[in-house]
């Protein structure tokens, strides 16, 4: 096929001018696209268009514009049309050139489906690997919650234990009483010694009646004890000068040596002394 003339293309030009319509114009009418109106204006083939459309574009460009469509196409062609081509009905060409843009639009529809259906996988797939890495995540924060309880619950027996230990109080000595720490009578206790205290702060103390080991623990504040004996009675512990004394029926006053609270007190007929040595005189 041959180039077409430039009068063709600029006849066809003019004529378009002159009913004043634009090229869009045109091509909304015709639906023949811009570049192919563009190329039968300017005088030059489409690659992408075949001969057979290509003069069905021309002859409904010629036809809407108002040109002898044979003079137009004797440009197009050195051959004379077949005479079947002019007795054909004009919308076959139209018909046909709509199944055309009816396939292609098919197969724009096919790949936009395809890319839709792509792009969908493609956000499942993502969702799978979120939750995935989102489990894993649940699970290393749980096992990091049980390691923690595990280690409070360790902790808490740790300290309870700790906690029993400060609080837990020697049991006393039991001691058998003797018969020189027996009770005497009323009227030998007369002669005698005796001794009664009261805790003001909880303290460790001993106490020795007549030589013999009658209590050794801790008493708490509040607390009395009361002891009897025939000569001597010996006390010693920690914070003993913080204690209430009634030594032989009377209230006296813890001693207090020039060196600090005294460490050890002895009780004797004649009343109280104090000694800041533990060892014995």
């Amino acid at each position: 096929m041959e180039q077409p003339s430039q009068n063709t293309a600029e006849i066809l030009k003019r004529a378009r001018e002159a009913k004043g319509l634009s090229i869009e114009r045109l091509h909304e009418l015709t639906k023949i696209p811009l570049d192919v109106v563009k190329a039968i204006e300017e005088g030059y083939k489409v690659r992408s268009v075949s001969e057979f459309y290509l003069k069905g574009f021309i002859k409904m460009y010629a036809q809407l514009v108002g040109v002898d469509v044979h003079q137009v196409l004797k440009d197009y062609s050195t051959e004379k049309l077949p005479e079947p081509i002019h007795q054909q009905p004009e919308g076959q060409i139209e018909q046909k050139f709509n199944q055309f843009l009816n396939r292609q639009r098919q197969q724009l529809i096919v790949k936009i489906v395809a890319a839709v259906l792509v792009l969908l996988f493609v956000v499942k797939l993502i969702s799978c690997v979120g939750q995935e890495i989102s489990g894993g995540g649940k699970q290393k924060k749980l096992e990091k919650m049980v390691k923690t309880e595990e280690m409070r619950k360790v902790e808490l027996k740790s300290l309870k234990k700790e906690r029993q230990q400060e609080l837990a109080v020697p049991k006393p000595v039991q001691i058998k009483p003797t018969a020189a720490v027996a009770t005497p009578p009323q009227e030998k206790l007369l002669s005698g010694v005796s001794l009664s205290i009261k805790a003001k702060e909880q303290s460790w103390i001993q106490v020795k009646v007549d030589g013999n080991l009658v209590f050794q623990s801790i008493l708490k504040p509040g607390v009395a004890e009361t002891w009897q004996g025939q000569k001597l009675i010996e006390l010693s512990g920690k914070n003993i000068h913080e204690m209430e004394y009634v030594v032989n029926g009377k209230t006296v006053q813890p001693v207090i040596e020039a060196d600090g609270p005294a460490r050890r007190v002895i009780i004797t007929p004649e009343g109280l002394s104090a000694k800041q040595s533990r060892k014995s005189e």
